[in-house]
């Protein structure tokens, strides 16, 4: 299931609610989206939306931590990569360049799937006349 879409088909349903019940009164409504946070979570969907898929993407400039900060950069949290199988990634050791375009991959669609329901929402407001 795409938790950040049954969030959003909620918030759309109170809204709709809230506009259906004839007070128009204040309201305040939360959505806490997943989004960007591993492990990536997007439909299928999302990814015909990038033909080229991975193979164009940019990698990381630089691929090495400057000499004598190995130690104090962090290429990814360790909570974050905890939920990641496979990427074993040390500060002295990037992930190679096919990971990394995978993964960059990755983040832009599940940015691409929030940005659809933050759209979604936005919809809603306009539909029922609040953004006036």
């Amino acid at each position: 299931a795409d938790a950040d879409a049954e969030t959003t088909d909620l918030i759309i349903s109170r809204l709709q609610a809230w506009a259906s019940n004839g007070t128009r009164r204040p309201f305040f409504a939360a959505a806490g989206l997943q989004g960007t946070r591993l492990p990536w979570a997007y439909p299928g969907e999302v990814l015909a939306r990038f033909p080229a898929g991975a193979a164009r993407l940019a990698v990381a400039k630089q691929q090495a931590a400057p000499a004598g900060k190995a130690g104090r950069l962090e290429w990814f949290r360790p909570v974050g990569i905890d939920y990641m199988s496979g990427i074993n990634v040390s500060h002295g050791r990037p992930m190679p360049l096919a990971q990394q375009r995978q993964q960059r991959l990755a983040f832009l669609a599940t940015v691409t799937h929030i940005d659809d329901q933050v759209g979604r929402l936005l919809d809603t407001l306009v539909a029922l006349g609040v953004d006036k």
